[in-house]
């Protein structure tokens, strides 16, 4: 609770904790949509190597970008 004379004081503080979040957001889609990319130019033995099928590979690049929740 931010206890303040001055009742702009709350508005100074509240902002600056959504915009942080909402960057961190944006990192986390850019972070996705960039490993999506790179995931989809390995070829078949190099995704042998790391355990996934291309099948796998072809449902996470049609994600949407903002959907980084690990798959069941």
């Amino acid at each position: 609770m931010l206890a303040t004379r001055r009742g702009w004081d709350i508005f100074v503080v509240l902002p600056l904790d959504w915009v942080r979040r909402a960057w961190a957001w944006l990192e986390e889609v850019r972070h996705a949509v960039r490993t999506r990319r790179i995931l989809a130019t390995l070829d078949d033995h190099t995704l042998s190597d790391i355990g996934v099928s291309r099948a796998e590979v072809r449902e996470e690049i049609r994600r949407m970008p903002w959907d980084t929740r690990p798959r069941r």
